[in-house]
Protein backbone atom coordinates (compact mmCIF):
# COMPACT_ATOMS: atom_id res chain seq x y z
CA UNK A 1 0.00 0.00 0.00
CA UNK A 2 1.42 3.44 -0.91
CA UNK A 3 -0.51 6.62 1.00
CA UNK A 4 -0.32 10.35 -0.81
CA UNK A 5 -1.77 13.35 0.69
CA UNK A 6 -2.38 16.33 -1.01
CA UNK A 7 -4.56 19.49 -1.31
CA UNK A 8 -7.20 17.83 -3.63
CA UNK A 9 -8.36 14.27 -3.58
CA UNK A 10 -7.64 13.72 -7.17
CA UNK A 11 -3.78 14.85 -6.85
CA UNK A 12 -3.66 12.23 -3.41
CA UNK A 13 -5.06 9.69 -5.86
CA UNK A 14 -2.43 10.56 -8.52
CA UNK A 15 0.79 10.44 -6.40
CA UNK A 16 -0.38 7.36 -4.92
CA UNK A 17 -0.69 5.38 -8.18
CA UNK A 18 2.59 7.16 -9.20
CA UNK A 19 4.75 6.02 -6.20
CA UNK A 20 2.99 2.82 -6.39
CA UNK A 21 3.76 2.09 -9.87
CA UNK A 22 7.38 3.09 -8.72
CA UNK A 23 7.65 0.44 -6.13
CA UNK A 24 6.16 -2.29 -8.51
CA UNK A 25 8.88 -1.57 -11.10
CA UNK A 26 11.65 -1.46 -8.37
CA UNK A 27 10.27 -5.09 -6.58
CA UNK A 28 9.13 -6.71 -9.68
CA UNK A 29 11.60 -5.72 -12.43
CA UNK A 30 8.59 -5.01 -14.39
CA UNK A 31 8.95 -2.28 -17.41
CA UNK A 32 6.06 0.83 -16.87
CA UNK A 33 3.71 -0.32 -18.76
CA UNK A 34 3.67 -4.02 -17.73
CA UNK A 35 3.38 -2.18 -14.13
CA UNK A 36 0.34 -0.22 -15.33
CA UNK A 37 -1.49 -3.21 -16.62
CA UNK A 38 -0.75 -5.21 -13.26
CA UNK A 39 -2.01 -2.45 -11.54
CA UNK A 40 -5.30 -1.79 -13.42
CA UNK A 41 -6.06 -5.54 -13.07
CA UNK A 42 -5.81 -6.02 -9.45
CA UNK A 43 -4.84 -2.80 -7.71
CA UNK A 44 -7.42 -0.54 -6.12
CA UNK A 45 -7.26 3.13 -5.23
CA UNK A 46 -8.72 3.85 -2.14
CA UNK A 47 -9.63 7.72 -0.42
CA UNK A 48 -8.25 7.20 3.44
CA UNK A 49 -9.55 10.67 4.27
CA UNK A 50 -11.04 14.49 3.16
CA UNK A 51 -11.81 16.08 6.14
CA UNK A 52 -8.43 18.13 6.95
CA UNK A 53 -6.90 20.10 4.53
CA UNK A 54 -4.75 17.96 2.70
CA UNK A 55 -6.35 14.90 1.53
CA UNK A 56 -5.28 11.43 2.16
CA UNK A 57 -5.46 8.07 -0.74
CA UNK A 58 -3.51 4.84 -0.90
CA UNK A 59 -3.00 2.20 -3.63
CA UNK A 60 -3.53 -0.98 -2.35
CA UNK A 61 -2.16 -4.00 -4.42
CA UNK A 62 -2.48 -7.53 -2.89
CA UNK A 63 1.27 -8.83 -1.56
CA UNK A 64 0.98 -12.15 -3.36
CA UNK A 65 1.39 -10.09 -6.34
CA UNK A 66 4.87 -8.96 -4.84
CA UNK A 67 5.79 -12.65 -3.51
CA UNK A 68 4.85 -14.54 -6.78
CA UNK A 69 7.80 -12.20 -8.41
CA UNK A 70 10.40 -12.93 -6.07
CA UNK A 71 10.06 -16.44 -6.73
Amino acid sequence: MKCSSAESTDEAVRLSVLHMHDLLQQETGLAGDEALMLMSAVGQARISQVVNALKTARFCMPLKILRDFRL
